[in-house]
C-alpha cells in the first residue's frame, strides 16, 4: 500500500508535484542517456566509412580501365607504339628493336589481376601467357644483381637497357642543342674523353652500368648457327691498361665484365642521327684476356647480334668510329639474356591448349567452387588403387575405385584402421588420389 503525505494533500499539489518529480526523472534520463552513449562511443569502434575488399578491386579495376592502352594494332587510331608492339606475342622479338628502345612511349604491360583490363579473353591460358610472356620479358631489362662501383666500396643498382639508352639520348641532345659552350660537360662527353668507364648517374632515376668507346669493326666470323660480328674496343681505364701484359690477361681472366650471354648495346651516332643495336656476347674472358696482351689500349670482343644490319655494316667493314661527332659506344648492363631467353621463346612459342592443368592455371574466379575431379587416369572403367602397400602386417586395406563414393569411404575407415597414418595423412592420402590437382603441406 502506498502510504506518503501527497496523498492526504490537495488535488493541485498533488499534480504540481509529480509534475516536478516527471521533470526531474526526465532530466536523469537525459543525463544518464547522454554518459551512456559516450562510454558505448569509447567502448566501440565507430566505423568511418572504410571500403569493403570488393569496392577496393573495383575502384582500381576502374582506375587501370581509364590508362588503359591495347598493344600493337588495337591502339587508339591503330598505330602500334613502335615495330616491335604487337598484339600477339609471337610476332613480338624477344629482344627489343631499335624503335622500342627509343620510343617516348610507356610499353604495354597489362596488369596480372582477373578483373582488369586484357585484350584477350578472361580465363583464357592465351592471356594468361601473354602476361607472363610481358611482364618476365620486361623484368629481362633490368639487370637482376646489384654492381659494385669499380672506385668505391658502395653498392649501385644496375639500369634497364631502355633507361641507359635513354641516358645516352638525353646527352646527346643537350651535346647536339645549338649554342650550348657555357654548359657543363655530360656524362657522355666525360667518358669519351677518358675512352670508357662506368656510367653513373645519381638521382631518383639513377642509373649505372659500363660505356666502352673507340667501337669499331673487325672481321665477321660464320659460327655454328649464325654470324658473329668482331668489335674492337678501348681499353677501359684501371687495371686494363696496365702496361704488363701478363696483368692485363689476368684482369680480363678474373672480371666479371662483358661476360659471356650478356646482353649488350652498341649505339652509332652521327650528327642529328642515333641507332641502337642488340646483341649478347659470345667471347669468354679468356678470349678477352689473350686480344688484350698485344696492347694495353684495345680488346677484341665478338658478339651475336639480332640485327643483320649489323652483320652487313661488320662485312663493307663500314667505319663506325670516325671523329668526335661520328663515333660507337658499347653498354654493358650485365644482364645476363641467355638465363631468361629460354623460358620467354617457350612461352611465345607454346600452344597454349597443350600445357596441362590449364583449366586450373587460368582459372580468374574464386578457386574455391572450382570443380576438381579425379585424375584422368583414374577415371578408366575398372580402374583401381591398390593401397595394400599401406597396410600393417597381417591388415588388409581393400583397393579403392575414386569414381565409387562407397569405396573411397571404405578404403578411408580400413586405413584408419590398419595402417600407420594419423588421420590427417589418410585425409591426404585419400584427397590426393581423389582428385586431379592437390597440394599437401607438412
Amino acid at each position: 500500500m502506498f502510504d506518503d503525505p501527497i496523498t492526504e494533500s490537495m488535488p493541485e499539489i498533488q499534480n504540481l508535484t509529480l509534475e516536478e518529480l516527471e521533470r526531474q526523472i526526465s532530466r536523469l534520463r537525459s543525463i544518464v542517456g547522454r554518459e551512456h552513449g559516450d562510454a558505448e562511443r569509447l567502448r566501440r569502434r565507430i566505423p568511418h566509412g572504410r571500403l569493403t575488399p570488393g569496392q577496393i578491386q573495383e575502384a582500381l579495376t576502374s582506375r587501370l580501365e581509364q590508362t588503359y592502352e591495347p598493344p600493337g594494332h588495337l591502339r587508339g587510331g591503330g598505330e602500334p607504339r613502335h615495330d616491335n608492339d604487337c598484339a600477339d606475342i609471337h610476332d613480338v622479338r624477344v629482344a627489343p628493336t631499335n624503335e622500342e628502345l627509343l620510343c617516348p612511349l610507356p610499353p604495354y604491360l597489362p596488369a596480372f589481376l582477373p578483373t582488369a583490363p586484357h585484350h584477350l579473353p578472361q580465363s583464357s591460358m592465351e592471356r594468361h601467357l601473354d602476361i607472363q610472356f610481358r611482364l618476365l620479358r620486361e623484368e629481362m631489362m633490368w639487370a637482376a644483381v646489384s654492381i659494385s662501383h669499380p672506385c668505391t666500396d658502395c653498392v649501385a643498382p644496375s639500369a634497364c637497357i631502355r633507361q641507359s639508352v635513354g641516358e645516352i639520348r638525353t646527352d646527346l641532345d643537350i651535346m647536339w642543342t645549338p649554342g650550348a659552350h657555357e654548359r657543363s660537360p655530360t656524362l657522355l662527353e666525360k667518358l669519351l674523353s677518358s675512352k670508357g668507364g662506368a656510367y653513373k648517374a645519381s638521382g631518383a632515376n639513377s642509373v649505372f652500368f659500363h660505356l666502352y668507346t673507340g667501337a669499331r669493326f673487325a672481321p665477321l666470323k660464320a659460327e655454328r648457327r649464325n654470324f658473329t660480328v668482331g668489335l674492337l674496343l678501348n681499353s677501359p681505364p684501371g687495371a686494363a691498361r696496365d702496361q704488363i701484359s701478363k696483368k692485363r690477361a689476368e684482369y680480363w681472366e678474373n672480371s666479371k665484365r662483358l661476360q659471356q650471354g650478356s646482353l649488350v648495346a652498341l649505339a652509332l651516332v652521327s650528327p642529328g642521327r642515333f641507332q641502337v643495336f642488340l646483341g649478347t656476347i659470345v667471347s669468354f674472358g679468356a678470349d678477352i684476356a689473350e686480344s688484350a696482351k698485344p696492347n694495353a689500349d684495345t680488346i677484341r670482343i665478338r658478339i651475336s647480334f639480332f640485327d643483320t644490319d649489323v652483320e652487313l655494316m661488320a662485312l663493307r667493314r663500314q667505319p663506325i668510329s670516325v671523329d668526335q661527332s661520328t663515333y660507337a659506344v658499347l653498354l654493358d648492363n650485365k644482364i645476363m639474356f641467355d638465363a631468361l631467353n629460354p623460358f620467354l621463346r617457350t612461352l611465345k612459342e607454346i600452344e597454349p591448349t597443350s600445357i596441362p592443368f590449364s583449366n586450373f592455371i587460368s582459372h580468374s574466379g574464386n578457386l574455391a567452387f572450382l570443380s576438381v575431379g579425379p585424375p584422368r587416369y583414374a577415371r578408366a572403367p575398372q580402374f583401381k588403387y591398390n593401397l595394400q602397400c599401406l597396410a600393417l602386417p597381417g591388415e588388409t586395406v581393400s583397393s579403392v575405385d575414386v569414381n565409387n563414393v562407397a569405396s573411397v569411404a571404405v578404403a578411408r575407415q580400413q586405413l584408419l584402421r590398419s595402417s600407420q597414418l594419423d588421420p590427417s595423412q589418410v585425409d591426404a592420402v585419400i584427397a590426393t588420389l581423389t582428385r586431379e590437382i592437390s597440394l599437401i603441406q607438412g
